[in-house]
């Protein structure tokens, strides 16, 4: 068998029965966390060293970059290729955020008409289903004609773009992150893009509630890559 058991879980339609049940632990994970000999490829071919630090060592302990994720060029018109723009903008109660719908979108009209990337080249994630219908349903007030791809995380998984976009939603005064405590659902998250990627969350809130983000957290941090604005630049 090959897999990697720090993806995404099984999906089951009740969410309480695959936690009681256990029913959202693969036959792959059963397999690697017993004694059974396996070994563990460690090399990874995808992403920039900036964003490979995101999961490494968070998620996997012994992950090496092979070279060539080295000879990336940078994002165009952008002042850093790993960004994290923080806010306090509230989620709506269905788990959506307009806030974040409005930053996303300017930043893809920005990336496609002034640092002429294409849409094929960008890729809009958020883990919510709701985040993703606003999206869409917004992204034509910004955009004449575009194929740009927006998707829910769980839907990406497996598949990579040069550039990611990740709306977070999650931003409230109840210290609730639901499912983005999930460590499977943020390693998916922050190893989709090859050359850039932007976030935009509340980050305090998840780093109050998830050691995982902490961790997330003081990396960027270490990179610098944390404001309460995207880095744009009039640098080509």
């Amino acid at each position: 068998m090959i897999g990697d058991h720090l993806q995404l879980k099984p999906y089951t339609s009740n969410y309480g029965n695959s936690l009681t049940s256990q029913l959202n632990i693969s036959l792959f994970e059963r397999l690697f966390v017993s004694n059974l000999k396996g070994y563990t490829l460690n090399v990874q071919y995808r992403m920039r060293p900036c964003i490979a630090d995101l999961i490494h060592p968070t998620f996997y302990t012994d992950l090496k970059n092979d070279y060539s994720v080295n000879n990336y060029p940078v994002i165009r018109n952008m002042d850093k290729n790993l960004y994290f723009y923080t806010h306090f903008w509230n989620e709506e109660c269905s788990f959506f955020n307009l806030y974040e719908v409005m930053k996303i979108l300017e930043l893809a009209k920005f990336l496609i008409e002034k640092a002429s990337y294409t849409a094929n080249d960008i890729v809009i994630l958020s883990p919510y289903a709701k985040q993703v219908e606003c999206l869409k349903s917004e992204a034509p007030k910004y955009f004449e004609s575009t194929n740009l791809n927006i998707s829910t995380v769980d839907s990406f998984q497996g598949l990579e773009a040069n550039i990611v976009l990740l709306s977070l939603v999650r931003s409230n005064n109840k210290e609730q992150i639901g499912f983005l405590k999930e460590k499977n659902r943020i390693c998916v998250a922050l190893s989709r893009a090859k050359q850039g990627l932007y976030i935009i969350g509340n980050l305090p809130l998840l780093a109050g509630c998830s050691e995982s983000w902490r961790s997330i957290e003081q990396i960027l941090k270490s990179q610098d890559a944390i404001g309460n604005a995207f880095p744009f630049s009039n640098k080509e």
